[in-house]
């Protein structure tokens, strides 16, 4: 779980540093937005593990990030209101990314602790 947050980490440090310049910034959050589905599906699969205060959050993430992505194809589709739409859901993928930074910094935390404590129980 350490190694996840690890490269969710460097994954928005590079945003971070792209957002230098919009564009690039604005390009890379696609593939931030990918790979942190793809985390968030690692974790899933690893559903045991996860804090029991931190499950109820996991799953509005996922929720939320369906809804999102469900924004961005529905914005291609009409073109009334498209660059609302658009906008609407790049915002939402910037705060879900720091959420989901905030959430595997959390479960990064609690599985530490308790490797920490098995280890020396």
């Amino acid at each position: 779980m350490q190694t996840l947050f690890k490269i969710n980490k460097v994954i928005m440090i590079i945003n971070a540093i792209l957002f230098i310049i919009p564009y690039f910034g604005l390009l890379f959050m696609i593939i931030t937005g990918i790979s942190q589905l793809t985390l968030f599906l690692i974790y899933v699969s690893k559903w045991k593990l996860i804090a029991t205060e931190l499950k109820k959050y996991f799953i509005s993430y996922g929720i939320v990030a369906s809804i999102s992505v469900g924004l961005l194809i529905i914005s291609n589709k009409f073109s009334n209101g498209q660059d609302a739409l658009m906008i609407i859901s790049m915002l939402l993928g910037g705060i879900l990314s720091l959420c989901f930074l905030y959430l595997s910094k959390k479960q990064s935390t609690y599985s530490n602790h308790i490797h920490i404590k098995h280890i020396y129980s």
